[in-house]
């Protein structure tokens, strides 16, 4: 009597058994990390990737239309003195892309800017509405709640930038410093700290806000950037120039340069550079 064999399959067969089987098994789903639903576990693309845009603000440190050299650049302002620069840290809150239509996105609540630093001289908001962008406002400087003691994580930079309790509280605005060559022939420090002023003088805030125009530029599913420049030297210049001979090392207590450099940092300190798209997808 013969016997009907059974064919045993090949390894060849198996292994394209087992790879079928693995491939079925991998987790469906986005696995493009710029798109709103990505999802980390998730191993095999299922197409339903939701890409949005991202706004980015890349913040660039001018001396009129020079880019600042830190500690190196030798430069001359409106008021003929010839100064360096060796540190620069500021605030900027309530940074805001307006759209046509009336929508609204704040890209940060605050942010930290250290000149020295270029990891904070850019920030992104990720996920925002696709649409046509009429300006970017932000204010220079801390409003409200944002402008009180210990109101800002206890990171050293934070710490560092705190304004005295007596004199006001919250946080510097702005901390400006470097080197300055004096009548004397000499060279002086200067040390230019924007911030509330308050004591038995009366009380200067610096603060201001800006508007600046984007002109409807169409926003779709990209990383939308908005280089802007912060001019040192129009701190500087205004009707009236500042002459670092006048205020000194310091003007912390001094009502007068809070108030000149607020009015002279309103129109001729920060300015939209230009602005350029990069796919997300």
């Amino acid at each position: 009597m013969n016997k009907i064999g059974i064919a045993r399959p090949t390894l060849m067969a198996l292994l394209s058994i087992s790879i079928f089987q693995l491939s079925s098994c991998k987790e469906k789903g986005c696995t493009n990390p710029n798109a709103v639903n990505y999802e980390e576990s998730a191993e095999k693309d299922d197409g339903s990737c939701d890409i949005k845009s991202y706004l980015t603000l890349d913040l660039k440190m001018k001396v009129a239309d020079e880019d600042l050299e830190l500690g190196t650049g030798s430069y001359t302002n409106s008021a003929a003195n010839a100064y360096k620069v060796e540190r620069v840290l500021f605030y900027l809150s309530e940074i805001t892309a307006h759209y046509q239509g009336g929508l609204s996105e704040e890209i940060a609540e605050y942010h930290y800017f250290d000149a020295s630093a270029p990891a904070t001289m850019t920030l992104t908001k990720k996920h925002v509405a696709q649409g046509k962008i009429d300006s970017l406002t932000f204010v220079f400087g801390m409003r409200g709640d944002l402008n009180k003691d210990y109101a800002l994580p206890a990171t050293t930079e934070h710490i560092n930038m705190q304004w005295p309790t007596p004199m006001g509280g919250g946080y510097h605005y702005m901390k400006f410093e470097g080197k300055f060559l004096g009548l004397d022939a000499e060279m002086h420090n200067y040390n230019i700290h924007m911030g509330r002023l308050v004591n038995s003088m009366g009380s200067t805030d610096p603060m201001f806000t800006l508007t600046l125009p984007l002109d409807g530029k169409d926003v779709g599913a990209v990383n939308f950037h908005m280089e802007v420049a912060m001019d040192l030297d129009g701190w500087f210049t205004g009707e009236k120039p500042y002459n670092m001979e006048d205020y000194g090392e310091g003007i912390m207590m001094n009502h007068e340069a809070q108030a000149l450099l607020r009015k002279n940092g309103m129109n001729d300190v920060f300015k939209l550079i230009k602005t350029w798209e990069e796919r997300l997808d």
